[in-house]
């Protein structure tokens, strides 16, 4: 799909770290300002991407703050002077990056300074990419997906995988509530939305939907 102005918008998929994660970079052929979205890991890899491609993260944003979703966020802010922006209710999950790390005997991961807190189904207008905070707790309390609908594509971080969704036994994750969220998204979001997951290949919502046995919700 294209925006009005007729020019392409991109989305680069970066994989990284042992995590084997997905990150993500919506950039368009008419300006050099981009949207980093969850980059985790190997920040000499992110902040080499834009150099060669000539962009600068206009934002940076993070559907959720475990290590492996925010790991080259402070490479990027200190390279680019990028803000940075999470919900608000993240904010705890982003604070116990060190007692992640020790959880799973990862190495150090520098926490970034958020810039700005997000709030549910707040429209974000930066570089203008207009992108939708759905609020998605669950797997963490302040999970967020972002929904850029003139492309037809949501960022569902860890909320939601193709055949799968989230773990919910990790501190801060709650079943039912993750269930709520798939359940609120079903609802919000066309079948033919296109999804980008933290890990794993992409899906849509209408597959999701019919097939994923955490995600059958009857309309």
């Amino acid at each position: 799909m294209r925006n009005p102005r007729n020019v392409a918008i991109h989305v680069e998929t970066l994989v990284t770290g042992s995590f084997v994660e997905n990150g993500y970079v919506l950039w368009r052929d008419d300006s050099d300002a981009a949207i980093a979205i969850d980059p985790g890991a190997e920040p000499e890899r992110w902040v080499a991407w834009f150099e060669e491609k000539g962009l600068t993260p206009a934002a940076i944003l993070c559907t959720h703050c475990h290590l492996d979703h925010c790991g080259a966020v402070k490479a990027l802010q200190e390279r680019f002077q990028a803000p940075f922006l999470i919900h608000h209710e993240e904010q705890v999950m982003l604070d116990a990056l060190p007692v992640q790390c020790e959880m799973f005997g990862h190495p150090k991961v520098p926490k970034p300074k958020v810039t700005d807190h997000l709030f549910d189904d707040q429209v974000l207008d930066h570089a203008g990419y207009r992108i939708t905070c759905i609020p998605t707790p669950g797997h963490t309390p302040g999970g967020t997906c972002f929904h850029v609908e003139e492309i037809g594509t949501v960022f569902t971080g860890d909320t939601l995988f193709a055949g799968s969704v989230g773990r919910t036994d990790f501190p801060g994750g709650e079943t039912e509530t993750l269930l709520a969220s798939l359940k609120d998204l079903c609802e919000r979001l066309p079948d033919e939305t296109r999804v980008l997951s933290g890990h794993g290949p992409e899906t849509t919502i209408g597959t999701e939907r019919t097939t994923n046995p955490f995600f059958r919700v009857e309309r």
